[in-house]
C-alpha cells in the first residue's frame, strides 16, 4: 500500500506565500478576519480546498506567511521582481 503523495513541496508552500501577500486578503476590508479565516478563504478560492482542510499544512503555509510580512515592502510592486516564486 502506497501513501499519497505530499500536497506541497516547499517550493509550493514559498509561492503560495507570496501569492497570498500580493492577494486582496492582505488589504484593510479583511482587517476583521483572523489570518486563519483570510488563508481559509484564500486556499479554497484558489482550488486547494485539501490544503486548507488538512490543518498541518495549511499552517506551514500560515507560518511561511507570517516569516515573510515582515520583509514585505509597504508597496507589493517592490517584490514583483525580489519574489524567489515567478508572478503567474
Amino acid at each position: 500500500m502506497r501513501g499519497d503523495p505530499p500536497l506541497l513541496t516547499d517550493s509550493d508552500v514559498d509561492g503560495l506565500a507570496w501569492e497570498f501577500l500580493r492577494s486582496r486578503y492582505v488589504d484593510t476590508i479583511y482587517a476583521g478576519w483572523s489570518p486563519d479565516r483570510r488563508l481559509d478563504t484564500f486556499l479554497r478560492r484558489r482550488g486547494l480546498g485539501r490544503v486548507a482542510d488538512d490543518g498541518d499544512l495549511s499552517n506551514i503555509v500560515l507560518d511561511r506567511i507570517l516569516r515573510y510580512v515582515g520583509i514585505v515592502p509597504r508597496e507589493l510592486s517592490d517584490i514583483a521582481d525580489e519574489s524567489p516564486v515567478p508572478i503567474h
